[in-house]
């Protein structure tokens, strides 16, 4: 059964690639800013988010959950409940 199709674009040898392969509805992700405090003394932003994810699957499901830092140069993170890894 065909269920789509992805171009891919030139890529240099040895590097990552993201194939997007369609919505899963049965899996559910939420985010949302729990708490934001500026200092502009400082110059400084704390925030903090909750990304929850569902799975309506009867069946287990491994999930990578991408976060994009975009709030400048020079952040860290403090105090994840989960492990991570940095890419």
């Amino acid at each position: 059964q065909f269920v789509g199709e992805n171009v891919i674009d030139h890529t240099p040898q040895g590097e990552k690639i993201s194939v997007y392969a369609g919505n899963a509805f049965d899996l559910v992700g939420d985010r949302k800013r729990t708490e934001y405090r500026i200092d502009m003394a400082r110059r400084e932003i704390d925030e903090t988010f909750e990304i929850t994810v569902t799975n309506r699957k009867s069946e287990a499901a491994d999930v990578d959950v991408t976060e994009h830092l975009y709030r400048g140069q020079n952040w860290q993170l403090v105090g994840p409940s989960d492990p991570f890894h940095t890419v």
